[in-house]
């Protein structure tokens, strides 16, 4: 018997009564779980108001994917902050999309149509014909986006190892309702759902072969999710509770601690420790203990939830929510803050008369000050210094110049200048020391009141160059530095700068 009611885009309607008698039940146990949040939401706005299906994430949660039905694909390049209308690939009924590790590669599919892929973060999409058009469900990707599987509505599923460009018809797991795919990161361990009351299918030959667990029973199941390695998998039910499995499918443990409800989307860190399920008409539940124990994220409020995906650590998610927004969380245990670094000046008495002024960095959150020191600079117009900073997190970082020290009559207060410049993530800039100025990019900094005053021309100084990031993975070796000086070709290449980052002094 055809069983079409039970694709995913037709159960949304045909739900609508349970899933608000399922909210009315599941109001006595709600309240039994956490309601700490442990996530700060943010609705993004950006992309407007759409059905969002499926979303697929970089490992760092920097880079999103999300696709509209009937409409277009969207990215994000700043953690959803902000998002770029993708008009290449067309206006489509989007199903599914996937995302390489560092977010280049993309692949998306179409119900009733062809499967897309993009090598630009989805800036541009090519239309892969080699697998026909087909009622295309969801597709997974390995990290470097070279594997990929997409699975049919009542049908078959495909394979690819050329990132899109070729494809092959696995019959191996019949002809099913397959409505959940995931990928291990090297792409040969898979793992898919049958969504007609059927059973979990796994590989570990990149889709040749297939297995039926049946330890998990027979289910109408939604999405899937696994670990790097394949070993942790989590999959939720439309109708049900959440499953799941640390030997790659073998055997399954039924999860009841964010109840039975219409589950529509799961996603998992890369060691499979952190979890986040979305319930179609519900909240958004996270797990930091592969699936054992649940928190009910109330400040995203309950809605018809889509598409969720989530960064590889965990600390970054992002959920879509059909008819409505994206939203965006972080965890406060995670490496990014949205906090800015700040500028604190203390005034201390000198014995005998007088105060000293000195200024420090004060942070919240997970923040990383990197320095620079610098020995030798003069503000001979001569003796011109030129930096070239390089950012290579993802994470924009603010910079801040101190005066160290000089052998003028002026003695520095040692705090801070008051005027910052930024570094845009992934960017570089360049930084120079002429005179008794900084300039970096259109941003200039007076040093006159700490390098001897304005009638100093050749005054011999130090100075310390702070870069301060909201990402505290941040190192010495990703906020690199290298400086020239003189006037005259060949620069000198100046010598003696120390990296100071946080507990250890670096070379460079």
């Amino acid at each position: 018997m055809e069983v079409v009611f039970k694709s995913r885009r037709f159960f949304k309607g045909l739900l609508v009564f349970l899933l608000t008698m399922s909210l009315f039940a599941s109001s006595m146990w709600i309240a039994d779980l956490a309601s700490a949040d442990t996530y700060t939401w943010t609705e993004r706005t950006s992309a407007g108001s759409r059905n969002w299906y499926y979303m697929a994430s970089s490992s760092d949660g920097a880079k999103l994917a999300a696709g509209a039905q009937n409409g277009y694909i969207y990215t994000s390049t700043d953690y959803g902050a902000n998002w770029t209308t993708r008009t290449s690939a067309g206006s489509r009924v989007w199903d599914s999309v996937a995302s390489s590790s560092d977010g280049t590669k993309l692949a998306a599919v179409v119900s009733s149509g062809y499967i897309y892929t993009s090598t630009d973060s989805g800036a541009t999409w090519t239309e892969r014909t080699g697998a026909g058009s087909r009622s295309w469900i969801v597709t997974t990707s390995s990290s470097d986006g070279a594997k990929l599987a997409a699975t049919v509505n009542n049908g078959y599923i495909y394979t690819s190892t050329d990132s899109g460009t070729t494809w092959t018809e696995r019959t191996g797991a019949g002809s099913r309702y397959w409505n959940a795919a995931a990928s291990s990161s090297d792409g040969t361990k898979l793992a898919v759902g049958d969504y007609s009351n059927g059973y979990i299918y796994t590989s570990t030959d990149s889709g040749a072969t297939w297995t039926a667990r049946t330890s998990a029973g027979s289910r109408y199941w939604h999405d899937l999710t696994s670990s790097s390695d394949g070993t942790k998998l989590a999959a939720v039910v439309s109708s049900g509770y959440i499953y799941t499995s640390t030997d790659s499918g073998a055997t399954w443990t039924e999860r009841t601690g964010a109840g039975s409800g219409n589950w529509y989307g799961i996603a998992s860190s890369s060691d499979g420790s952190k979890l986040i399920a979305v319930v179609n008409g519900g909240y958004i539940y996270t797990s930091t203990d592969s699936g054992t124990t649940w928190t009910v994220q109330m400040s995203a409020g309950s809605r018809n939830w889509g598409g969720v995906t989530s960064s590889s650590d965990g600390s970054k998610l992002a959920a879509g929510a059909y008819g409505g927004y994206i939203y965006t969380g972080v965890s406060s245990s995670g490496n990014y803050t949205t906090t800015t670094t700040a500028a604190t000046t203390t005034t201390t008495s000198i014995p005998g008369g007088g105060t000293t002024t000195t200024t420090s960095l004060t942070t919240t959150g997970g923040s990383k000050n990197i320095s620079y020191i610098i020995p030798y600079l003069q503000t001979n117009p001569q003796q011109v210094l030129y930096c070239m900073a390089s950012n290579m997190t993802l994470s924009s970082v603010t910079g801040y110049v101190m005066v160290l020290g000089n052998n003028a009559a002026i003695k520095p207060a040692q705090s801070y200048e008051s005027t910052t410049f930024t570094v845009s993530g992934k960017a570089t800039k360049m930084i120079t020391f002429l005179g008794q100025s900084v300039t970096a990019g259109t941003t200039s900094i007076s040093l006159i009141n700490n390098t001897g005053g304005t009638t100093s021309d050749s005054v011999m100084y130090g100075t310390k160059l702070t870069f301060a990031s909201n990402d505290n993975t941040t190192t010495c070796s990703t906020m690199g530095m290298v400086c020239f000086q003189g006037t005259t070709n060949p620069k000198r290449n100046l010598l003696g700068i120390l990296c100071y980052d946080g507990s250890s002094y670096y070379a460079h």
